[in-house]
């Protein structure tokens, strides 16, 4: 056993003192426990989540969607084509950044939805250059990011769809449940129907591929 010396502030050895095992444990062992359970838990998590992905996801109307709060996006595409470390913000950048290459003007681009623009480099208050840096976006939050999405997707005429599945927390509409959201509704555009039927068709190692990327 390789033995090795570290420096350990005062706060931090009362603390592990109070949860040792007096006459059992030595310090080394107290900190295996407590990286062993830490360990469990976030193993705990992790297949909690990935058993949520595989779970039938529920098709909301995109111009009546449910409470977003404590979603996360599991994949998005536009037009067909996924979006790399896709979120919420990032469909709604990428609509934009479509918006811009048709037209330049900023009249043009606010009239596009109600997301906040502003022409040129903006770095504070939550904004974010995009699209070369002729503009920049105000983040949002997860549901006036899909109002504003769906708001462009619509003027653009670019179909949209987006999986997302909702923490397993109290607070959520859904605890646990995955959900899908699509411009034009899918039930009503057979080239939805085929998107969004792809977007539940991925396989498991899929799945832990786009989740060791995260």
């Amino acid at each position: 056993m390789t033995k090795v010396a570290i420096e350990i502030e005062e706060s931090t050895l009362k603390a592990l003192q109070k949860v040792a095992k007096p006459l059992v444990d030595t310090y080394d062992t107290v900190i295996a426990r407590l990286l062993g359970q830490e360990f469990k838990s976030d193993t705990a998590i992790t297949e909690t989540t990935s058993a949520n992905i595989h779970t039938k996801p529920i098709h909301f109307s995109s111009d009546n969607p449910p409470n977003l709060t404590h979603t996360r996006v599991i994949r998005a595409q536009i037009e067909g084509q996924a979006l790399p470390k896709a979120n919420w913000n990032k469909l709604l950048s990428t609509l934009y950044g479509i918006a811009v290459k048709n037209n330049k003007d900023l009249k043009y681009l606010e009239a596009l939805s109600a997301a906040r623009t502003v022409a040129g480099i903006k770095t504070d208050n939550g904004y974010k250059p995009i699209a070369g840096n002729i503009i920049s976006l105000q983040g949002v939050g997860s549901n006036d990011a899909w109002r504003f999405a769906a708001d462009l997707a619509r003027k653009l005429e670019k179909p949209v769809s987006i999986e997302f599945e909702w923490y397993n927390k109290k607070a959520a509409a859904y605890p646990g449940k995955a959900g899908v959201l699509s411009w034009p509704d899918a039930q009503n555009d057979p080239y939805l129907q085929s998107v969004s039927a792809s977007l539940s068709e991925w396989n498991e190692e899929e799945d832990a591929q786009a989740y060791d990327k995260l």
